[in-house]
Order: structure tokens, then sequence, then C-alpha cells
């Protein structure tokens, strides 16, 4: 959780309880948030947005105690405390200094990137390949200038799987452990977000899982108008090019470069109605085309065999957009209510195409629905007490197509054993994926100055529905161009199944008793997932079939315990 903690002190150092503490910042629609020290003179100020603060410490009797310029990023809790003299309320002592820079409450162990450093970085700008810059953790995608793209990004750390890791925005679900609810991943709108956090040790119990969590904290507008634009671009010109005589005297004619990558977008937000209402949208505008070594398109795309064509070599163009908008609505002083919406289309050319995937060979991907929409609901029950409450869904319909202007896609797939390639068409089934992925989330926090107890839950649920074709249900395998093997399949069939829950219930508690604090939780994971009955008609190689329904696949549960320490 992101916040300001501390302790008061008059100037002999004995405890001040009772204390008023109020961080203020232009980053919070209500402005000021304020809290009381508890009888250890402690307290806690948690659930801040990121941005600049400034904390006023107040007690009858005593001078007014500022501090200014308090930097604060996501998931951090700055350590502010106040050294308060006797003195008239009209007397304020303002005090300057550098942001503290660690965190002495929380031991998880996190890195933030900022929107700056975002922008820097010669990346594609999406969550997966700028999270290789913190150390330990990795990324499914090699990525020079842009050029990885969008491709079912995943991160790992300490050696863990790809699959266990959970990306989130708002805390609600754009990616989890059940990679068929969530594969293709949604495109994010870099130009709508504040900040990157990734947590990859020590994570508390609001997460289930050890493996990497990554946190998209988005913009929100403002009490002024403000706005951005960000323009890239590059093309063949600015590329070397090493493919010697060695290389060619090996058969490697070409290697992976650019014929464009180009990312552009613009936003804008502000107040509605200041202090009651704001809003952000941004725009973006990203993709590339790239030649990938050694593939070309055929001289004869209806013998069996291969024969590349080298003035035209195979290329991979993808494209996205991503068009998003936020609201933020101060509903009263207490309670504050927030809805977002992200569409973000896609389409890959020659997805998969690679030196033993010729054009013909590849797919093309379609991702022409893809959306994303949150709610999330805060409310400050007392000075103490947080009530937050949260729902989204991402869904997306995409399809795994034969490839587009290519001259044989439409013929018999063919491998050729003694080169090891494929050509001619797709040899995979072709499918279109239909994936709902609710998620839920409710929190009510407890906050004195020396406890921040927490209980809360989370649950994910939704269907999965996959719709098997094929053109041809029948691949050749060759040798020398001449058949001797048949690779046969059961399409058409669909695949219909369901995640049931995906639950957690948490509980925990960070308590701090003078340079120790101790953070302690518990958390019940529940994770059940169902086959629906289906049918399936009869094809080529097979008759009519169907399947009753199968439940509980898995059906799991666990309790894990957290506990870590940190001394100041």
């Amino acid at each position: 959780s992101t916040g300001i903690a501390g302790v008061a002190r008059d100037t002999s150092g004995a405890i001040l309880p009772g204390v008023t503490v109020e961080a203020a910042s232009p980053a919070l629609i209500e402005r000021v948030r304020s809290v009381t020290t508890d009888t250890q003179g402690q307290y806690k100020i948690l659930d801040l947005r990121p941005g600049t603060y400034t904390v006023t410490f107040t007690l009858p009797g005593f001078s007014t105690f500022k501090r200014e310029g308090i930097e604060l990023q996501a998931q951090f809790t700055a350590t502010v405390n106040a050294d308060m003299a006797v003195g008239s309320l009209e007397e304020t002592i303002v005090v300057s200094g550098a942001s503290p820079l660690v965190d002495t409450q929380n031991v998880v162990k996190r890195n933030v990137v900022q929107k700056d450093q975002i922008d820097a970085m010669p990346t594609s700008k999406n969550w997966s390949t700028i999270g290789v810059m913190t150390v330990g953790v990795f990324s499914n995608q090699s990525d020079v200038g842009g050029s990885a793209g969008e491709h079912q990004n995943q991160l790992k750390a300490h050696g863990g799987s790809f699959n266990d890791r959970i990306v989130q925005l708002d805390g609600l679900m754009l990616a989890n452990m059940a990679c068929a609810y969530s594969c293709t991943g949604l495109s994010t709108n870099d130009a709508s977000t504040q900040e990157l956090s990734y947590e990859f040790g020590a994570i508390s119990a609001e997460t289930a899982g050890g493996g990497v969590r990554v946190n998209i904290i988005p913009k929100e507008g403002g009490n002024r108008f403000s706005g951005s634009g960000f323009f890239n671009f590059a093309n063949s010109a600015m590329q070397g090019n090493n493919i010697g005589a060695a290389l060619r005297s090996q058969g490697i004619l070409t290697s992976d470069s650019i014929e464009n990558i180009y990312d552009a977008s613009g936003a804008y937000g502000g107040p509605l109605k200041e202090d009651k209402l704001w809003f952000w949208t941004a725009h973006r505008y990203w993709g590339y085309e790239q030649i990938r070594t050694n593939t070309f398109e055929e001289l004869n795309p209806f013998d069996l065999k291969f024969e590349a064509d080298t003035t035209k070599p195979g290329t991979e163009i993808q494209k996205n957009k991503s068009s998003d908008m936020r609201l933020t609505w101060q509903m009263s002083p207490k309670n504050r209510l927030s809805v977002y919406y992200n569409w973000a289309p896609r389409t890959t050319d020659n997805w998969g195409l690679g030196s033993t995937v010729q054009p013909g060979a590849a797919q093309f991907q379609n991702i022409p629905l893809s959306h994303f929409e949150t709610g999330t609901f805060r409310s400050t029950l007392t000075s103490k007490m947080l009530f937050e409450a949260a729902m989204g869904n991402m869904t997306q319909n995409w399809t795994r197509e034969a490839a587009r202007n290519s001259p044989s896609s439409q013929l018999l797939p063919v491998t050729d054993q003694l080169l090891g390639i494929r050509f001619r068409a797709y040899d995979l089934a072709y499918s279109q994926n239909i994936t709902s992925l609710r998620s839920y989330r409710s929190s009510l926090s407890y906050v004195t100055g020396s406890h921040a107890f927490k209980v809360g839950m989370t649950l994910a649920e939704g269907p999965a529905t996959t719709i098997n074709t094929q053109n041809f249900d029948t691949a050749l395998i060759v040798r020398n161009g001449v058949p001797f093997q048949v690779t046969v399949r059961t399409t058409p069939y669909t695949a219909r199944e369901r995640l049931v829950a995906d639950l957690g219930i948490y509980a925990q508690d960070s308590w701090t008793v003078k340079r120790l604090t101790v953070n302690a939780g518990v958390r019940f994971d529940y994770l059940n997932n169902r086959v629906d009955a289906q049918t399936a008609p009869g094809g080529t190689w097979i008759g009519p079939r169907s399947f009753d329904a199968l439940n509980n696949v898995p059906n799991w549960k666990d309790i894990g315990p957290r506990f870590g320490m940190a001394y100041d």
C-alpha cells in the first residue's frame, strides 16, 4: 500500500498522542487526507496516490510542523517524523529535506518505473519488456528498440515460472496464472500510465502466488488541464547489416531487421468540475514491420519442395491500437468512485514466422475485440477505517487464421523433414478464442498509528471457448519433395471450459513497535475449474462424439502464511 507514516515527538523526545497529521497533494481529488497520532505518538496514512505531498502536524500548545516536497512512489511507505516545539498555533516550522528513499515499514522487494523513464527506454512500452530492467526479473520477450511488440507477454523472477505472475490495473487482474483466460494479454496504454510497480519478493497476503506482481498505476487527471504527446520511429536506413560472406557461405542470407517501427500517442485530462470530477483520456497507435532471418516466399507454391524466392523475404507485421478513458468522481468528502475503459484491438500478419516456419506456414492473429473495464469505490468510513471494493472485466475474441496474402495458404500444409521447415500453409488448427475474465476485490482496513490491519478478498471467474476449425485436416511430411507421412486432425470441435473461482481471502497486520515493524498475514486460496459438457460433429477422420461435463479440474485449496520484519 502507498502511504506516509511516522511518529510525532516534542523537542525533548517525548511522544505526542493526539497530533492531527494532514497529507495534502494535487494528486488527491479530495486534496487532503488526515489522521491522528495514537497513544504511541505514531500515525499511518495509507491508500495515497503517487505524487508530491506536504505533511502538516498540528497540536494545541505546539508550533505547527510542516514537511514539504515528499515524493511518494507506488507501493512505498515514506517515513516522515515530526519534532514539535512548544509555541502558539500561529507559528509554523517548515522543514526541508530530501524525500525518504528507504521504506522502513514494509519488507516487499519492489521496483517502480516512472513515466519519464518509460519514455526514455529503447524498448516496447509494455510492462513485460520494461520489467527486465529490474534485477532478477526475466521476460519471455527479447526486445531491442520496440522489435518485440505484443506477444503473450510474461515475466518471472528467481528462476520461477512465467505462469506464476499477476498483472493488475486498479488492483484488478489483466493477466493471471490461468493462461487460457488471458493468453494474448491486453495492450496497455502507456500514455495513461503514471508508474509501473514490480513486486518480486516478500509479497503481502493481498496477492496470490510467489512470482512477479505487476501493478499498473494509472493517471487520473487533476484540477488543471494538461496533456502529453509522444512519437518515435525507425526504418531500415537506421539499422546496420552484419550479413557478410562468412554467413552467406553457410546459407544465411537475411537477418532479423526492421522495415519500420513506430509508436505515437496523445493524452489529455483535467477537471470536469474542480475537486469533484476529473477525466483522463489517451489514444495510442504502434506497431512494426520486420524481416525475419532466412524466411522467404516460395518460387513455386504448388509443388512439395521448398525453393526460396530470395527477392521476397518474409516479413512479420503487427498493428496495435489503444484508446482509453478514466473518470474520477469525489461523490462526497468521504466517498470516491473511479471508472475506466480501454479498447485495444491488434493484428499480427505472419505471426510465428522464423527460419523453420516460412511465410505461408505462419499464421494471421486477429484480435478485433479486446477491452478492459473497471469500477473502483473507496470510502473513508472514519479517520481510522477505509473500505474499498472494485470489479473489472477483460473480454477478448481472437483468432488463429491462415496467413494473409500468401498464394499457398489455402493448400495442404507441408513439413520438410530433412530441412526441418514448415511451408506452404499453416499446419495447426485454425481457431477462434472467446474469453471473459471477470475479477473482483474488496477490503476493509483499520489503521491506527501503530497498526494497519486489513482483511479482504479477491476473486476471478469466467468462461473460455475455443472453436477449432481446419481448412485441411491433413498435413504432409515430405523428404526431398516425396510424401512419406501424414498428420490427421480431429477437427472441427469446440472446447468449452470455465474458471469457476480463483478465490483468495486474507488478513494481515503491519505492527510498529518503536523501530521494529512486523508484517504478518495469512491467505486462503481456492482454485476451481470446470470443463462443460460438449459435442463435436464428425470430420474426415472421426465421427460425431460427445463428452460429459468434468467438474473440479482442478479443485485446489491452500493456506499460506506471510511474515516479515523491518527494522529502522
